[in-house]
């Protein structure tokens, strides 16, 4: 028995054929960027035009705000130096400075800047150094405080940074407490074993092979490694 197909029926049918080939087609392309790893998503939205901008980190803006601060306000203290020594001329200072004083303003100047460097640095204590920075300016501040009284307000500020560098770095911080704790604790290093050719033999020939002719033999075992 021969079956005659229907032409009719057949191109009735083509649009219904068509659409649900479209619908499978769209379905699939949604479906491929869904399954799309999070990281390969998140740079297709940084590089599309309507992609979100990344922002620096705040803390990042604090640190060198309060650099800068250290900074400049340890270069206003070169004033008192160059006025006590006759380097330049500077008006707004209406007090006589003595040479003793103008060494004391330097000294002032170079703690500010060497409390900025060893803050940028991470040094673990910094906050030491900008409290005697402090001290230094507040006595210098004091000898001359109608020209110089508003540095007293840039000393309160750097003071901040330093009480919190104390709480976060010094003798008294979680963090101190920690690494006394870790060392405490840990045990302290050995000298690994080494490689010998007894420690091969578990392994398969091609891994021995291998290994023999990298040189492990006679080197120390591997405890951990750190990729980067």
């Amino acid at each position: 028995m021969i079956v005659q197909p229907n032409i009719g029926s057949t191109i009735g049918a083509a649009p219904t054929i068509v659409s649900a080939i479209r619908r499978l087609n769209t379905e699939s392309r949604l479906s491929a960027r869904d399954r799309r790893p999070p990281l390969t998503r998140d740079r297709a939205l940084l590089a599309s035009p309507q992609g979100v901008t990344r922002s620096r980190p705040r803390g990042t803006t604090m640190r060198w705000l309060f650099f800068a601060l250290v900074l400049i306000h340890g270069a206003i203290h070169v004033m008192g130096f160059a006025k006590a020594f006759g380097l330049a001329e500077l008006p707004q200072l209406t007090q006589p400075i003595s040479r003793a004083m103008g060494t004391a303003w330097l000294a002032a100047a170079l703690a500010m800047f060497a409390t900025g460097v060893l803050y940028v640095r991470e040094s673990q204590l910094w906050w030491a150094i900008g409290l005697a920075a402090v001290v230094i300016s507040q006595l210098v501040i004091l000898s001359a405080w109608s020209d110089a009284r508003l540095g007293t307000v840039a000393n309160l500020l750097v003071l901040v940074g330093v009480v919190h560098g104390f709480a976060s770095l010094g003798p008294v911080s979680f963090r101190t407490e920690y690494r006394g704790a870790v060392r405490e604790r840990v045990p302290p290093t050995i000298s690994p074993p080494l490689v010998t050719e007894a420690d091969l033999e578990p392994l398969p020939e091609p891994v021995r092979k291998y290994l023999r002719i990298v040189g492990v033999i006679g080197q120390p075992r591997v405890h951990h490694f750190r990729a980067e």
